[in-house]
């Protein structure tokens, strides 16, 4: 939900919120915005040596999230990611010959390649 929880109106804290907007063709720009309220508890994880990953949008390592992009029936690959991988330990995402994708860095640092991405940093990934 767009909306923070209860117990965070009433004790207050951090709320961190990603939302992605897709770029939809001419025929459904103009379709009512639609919310997926999904349960975190639903969100499926996949853990590998030394990293660990939320599968938020879409499909990856054989698991498939619940949150519907509303493009499957287009044929686009939406995916996206909360990636979290421990020092000296590293991870593959592949993304299509086709299609850009891109890593946001929320916390921490790493190396995409051999590209150190900080915290408020985002790089491409063709």
């Amino acid at each position: 939900s767009e909306e923070p929880a209860d117990n965070l109106r009433r004790k207050g804290g951090e709320l961190e919120v990603f939302h992605l907007w897709l770029n939809l063709p001419n025929a459904r720009k103009m379709m009512p915005a639609v919310l997926d309220d999904v349960n975190p508890s639903r969100m499926p994880w996949v853990e590998g040596d030394g990293w660990a990953a939320k599968v938020l949008i879409g499909e990856a390592w054989g698991v498939t999230s619940p949150v519907a992009t509303h493009t499957e029936d287009l044929g686009h690959t939406v995916k996206m990611l909360d990636v979290r991988v421990s020092k000296g330990s590293s991870l593959s995402v592949d993304v299509a010959g086709h299609l850009t994708g891109f890593a946001y860095c929320y916390r921490g640092q790493g190396y995409i390649g051999s590209t150190l991405v900080r915290v408020g940093y985002t790089a491409l990934l063709y």
